[in-house]
């Protein structure tokens, strides 16, 4: 497997996603992410790599069913070449995703500390409730102290309403579960002055944050 194919299964790592965002000239953006290796790759580089994958059972092509809420994985049509020029140009709606194979080969290369691994949820609808889910209950605490409040979560945790749960065992992403992970929830009120970022934030927001060797991909 070359590097553009394991780039390929790191974009998906923690959600689908749709094929055309791979051509999209502001990837890097819509990825959030510091190194995008991809960038700027033909569509016959990507539609080979993509048909590739697929047909080593790496990655599978996928439509979302709004009435079922869940992806249907497709068929016949994955192994068209056709049909994935096309979701590439953005003419359709086609996702990709990694199956357990993809998921197996992406850690053996990128090797990721599944205790660092996060999930939040912070919704301002109903009530101000977040979430935080993680391996370890250093690392949420560890996170919660770093940005409420901050300049990304100008907020501030309502104490009486912290809540901590044990979940055995843990989907941490669509295709990995954990044996154990810890949520902390709590409502949260808007931090009363303005938050002025610390001199070292960003450097202490990325150890906390890097949960696997995203230097694979700076060269």
């Amino acid at each position: 497997m070359n590097n553009i194919e394991y780039w390929l299964l790191d974009v998906v790592v923690t959600r689908y996603y749709p094929l055309y965002i791979l051509t999209a000239p502001n990837v890097a953006a819509i990825l959030n992410r510091k190194y995008v290796y991809g960038q700027g790759l033909s569509y016959s580089i990507l539609v080979d790599a993509v048909g590739r994958l697929f047909l080593q059972g790496y990655i599978q092509l996928a439509w979302w069913h709004v009435p079922l809420h869940t992806w249907m994985p497709m068929t016949d049509l994955n192994s068209s070449r056709s049909t994935i020029e096309a979701a590439l140009q953005g003419e359709t709606e086609v996702n990709y995703g990694l199956t357990g194979k993809g998921g197996a080969a992406w850690e053996a290369k990128l090797h990721p500390n599944w205790q660092k691994y996060k999930d939040e949820d912070v919704s301002s609808e109903p009530g101000n409730i977040a979430r935080i889910t993680a391996g370890s209950i250093e690392v949420i605490n560890e996170y919660m102290s770093l940005v409420f409040p901050s300049y990304l979560y100008p907020f501030v945790p309502i104490p009486e309403t912290l809540m901590m749960e044990q979940i055995s065992p843990w989907q941490a992403t669509y295709w990995k579960s954990l044996p154990l992970g810890y949520r902390i929830q709590f409502n949260y009120q808007t931090a009363e002055a303005d938050v002025v970022p610390s001199d070292n934030f960003l450097e202490r927001y990325h150890t906390i944050t890097q949960w696997y060797d995203e230097q694979f991909f700076a060269s």
